[in-house]
């Protein structure tokens, strides 16, 4: 059974939630084993779900014992719904069948969005017999930039502002059918984010020149941790020289403006270079969508 939390029930059971966040086969995403976020962030997030007006925490019980909580939000002008945690400690199918009944009869034709680490595959075999499709496969890496010196950029990687942003939009058209964070919102946005775009070497023969565009990199600016959310490519053709000049990019931001630490979730394809050049692997996330 699902039930909308309430205050005594929230300082009751809070130890216990983030107990389960500790554990990847009984929670959800964001994780918080990924030797960055704390319980002081944990707490953080969960009052969000009692303060803000498109959060809410259920509690799921089954047999007369609280078995865990789940926190979503909505942002209702899109149509969107993420849960951004999912700790259950025993019946977790029964726990994401309910959520979704429940969040069906309330939100019809929002997109969910729920993820998961590898581990939980209870949740994620449950997901997909409710016709989720799994959208994301990745493996989530942290960068630790205490004993980071910068390095030399070899390549030509310049960052986007209005002037350019074209030359981005053209890149990021290719992946942005199913996503959130498309180039309008990107760009209405831009002063939060640090987006880098990579260009072609030019031939010496011909210097002046302007080459198209081979690699984009765009992340959240600010704060002790940003998260790279994405690289994209002409027609998401993979290129080394770009990929590293544009991670390079991004590492060198990051130390100079303080982070502590960088979140990165890539494809296999990618990760060689990532933990080449410092990146650890923390677990692979499961990311499932569908219309309800």
């Amino acid at each position: 059974m699902l039930s909308k939390i309430t205050v005594k029930e929230f300082d009751q059971y809070l130890d216990f939630a983030y107990r389960l966040a500790m554990d990847p086969s009984k929670s959800g995403y964001p994780t918080y084993t990924d030797q960055i976020k704390t319980s002081a962030d944990f707490i953080r997030t969960a009052r969000q779900g009692l303060e803000r007006e498109n959060d809410e925490i259920l509690l799921f019980r089954q047999n007369g014992r609280t078995e865990g909580w789940i926190h979503y939000f909505r942002e209702p002008e899109d149509r969107y719904l993420q849960t951004c945690v999912f700790n259950i400690q025993n019946s977790i199918a029964a726990a994401v069948e309910e959520f979704l009944d429940y969040i069906g009869d309330r939100f019809p034709e929002h997109h969910a969005y729920l993820g998961f680490p590898e581990e939980n595959q209870e949740a994620a075999e449950t997901l997909l017999k409710r016709g989720f499709a799994c959208c994301e496969e990745s493996f989530n890496n942290t960068f630790f930039f205490d004993a980071y010196s910068p390095l030399p950029q070899k390549s030509d990687v310049r960052p986007v502002t209005r002037k350019n942003f074209q030359d981005f939009q053209s890149l990021h058209a290719f992946y942005e059918s199913d996503m959130y964070w498309d180039s309008h919102r990107i760009l209405a946005d831009l002063s939060n984010w640090h987006v880098y775009i990579c260009y072609g070497q030019t031939p010496a023969s011909s210097v002046s020149r302007e080459q198209p565009p081979v690699g984009a990199i765009y992340f959240r600016s600010g704060g002790p941790m940003p998260e790279i959310y994405g690289i994209d490519y002409p027609e998401g053709i993979f290129n080394e020289t770009a990929y590293r000049g544009l991670l390079v990019e991004a590492l060198n931001e990051g130390k100079q403006s303080g982070a502590k630490h960088m979140t990165y979730f890539c494809d296999e394809m990618h990760l060689p270079i990532a933990l080449e050049l410092g990146f650890q692997c923390i677990g692979k996330y499961l990311c499932f969508h569908k219309t309800i």
